[in-house]
């Protein structure tokens, strides 16, 4: 085994802090002014993060890469249902996908079955979010499919997100469901 040639600081955590609450609260069912539900998505409290800390892999270019996980999962559900890598803004975007894409590809702190692989990637303050597909491929996600600065306007992408995730709707059971 070989030495890496060149060593990347830890990440800073507060990113992907900033991350984990937009998306807890992108991702929380919407009330219309009357209370009732208008808006899919986890009830409140539901939501769980958990950042993973200190983890580092030997690149393809021979640097070590320092990143930390984030794993959102779902109380009710009981799977994790988002994930995201970390690392310094000076890491290699290209090495940060791949290693999603294997953490993926692994089912490591994967979403359940039946749910879609969505992820982001945060390099710095820059975060791009990602979907992996079955042909072990990530797609990225969004209205212009690019890298962006995670401080400005990532809140909308992450509640685009909420469509295509397989939450139970529990107003087709009951349309004057309410806020308790």
């Amino acid at each position: 085994m070989y030495a890496p040639t060149s060593s990347t600081p830890a990440p800073d955590h507060g990113y992907i802090g900033l991350l984990s609450r937009t998306l807890q609260e992108q991702w929380v069912q919407r009330f219309d002014r009357h209370g009732y539900v208008d808006e899919v998505g986890f009830e409140e409290g539901d939501l769980r993060s958990v950042i993973i800390k200190d983890h580092s892999y030997l690149s393809f270019t021979g640097r070590l890469i320092k990143y930390e996980i984030l794993v959102v999962t779902s109380t009710a559900y009981r799977c994790p249902v988002f994930l995201a890598v970390s690392g310094p803004e000076e890491a290699d975007k290209d090495d940060l996908m791949g290693l999603i894409r294997d953490l993926f590809r692994r089912g490591e702190y994967c979403p359940g079955a039946g749910w879609p692989k969505f992820g982001a990637v945060l390099r710095g303050h820059n975060i791009t979010v990602v979907q992996y597909e079955q042909d072990d491929t990530l797609s990225i996600f969004g209205e212009n499919r690019r890298e962006r600065n995670i401080l400005h306007g990532i809140g909308a992408i992450l509640g685009d997100l909420v469509p295509y995730l397989p939450i139970a709707d529990r107003t087709l059971d009951n349309p004057y469901l309410r806020r308790r």
